[in-house]
């Protein structure tokens, strides 16, 4: 048909992680930070359990690359989920997440419904 656009669909995203100790953050809120080159990737690894024929097997339906964050100009070398400051912080999901990249800077991200921005950015070289 002449003049409608064609459709397109995301069916998989598949991001690498930084080979580095600290490029990846698993928080208490259930998802994985990771350093993938110059980004950082959130992964939510919940997997739900199908039964076939009383066997279990992992459904990777839930499993996904919820966020990839630009910022950083150079590799990622580690990121970090800031806890709570409460005194029951090992009960309360983190909403803020920090970075820090071989381009000098870190920044502050922050987590606002489904979304994720940079909140603060700071050079270590001032």
């Amino acid at each position: 048909m002449q003049g409608e656009a064609p459709s397109a669909k995301l069916s998989f995203v598949s991001v690498g992680c930084n080979c580095n100790a600290h490029a990846a953050c698993w928080g208490i809120n259930g998802l994985v930070a990771y350093g993938a080159h110059n980004l950082i990737a959130l992964y939510s690894p919940q997997v739900s359990i199908i039964f076939v024929n009383f066997t279990a097997y992992p459904s990777p339906k839930d499993t996904a690359i919820l966020h990839t964050l630009r910022g950083h100009k150079d590799r990622v070398n580690a990121v970090a989920w800031i806890k709570s400051a409460s005194l029951d912080s090992w009960k309360v999901p983190e909403i803020e997440l920090v970075s820090a990249s071989s381009d000098t800077l870190l920044i502050i991200w922050k987590r606002v419904d489904e979304s994720v921005c940079p909140s603060q950015l700071m050079d270590r070289n001032l």
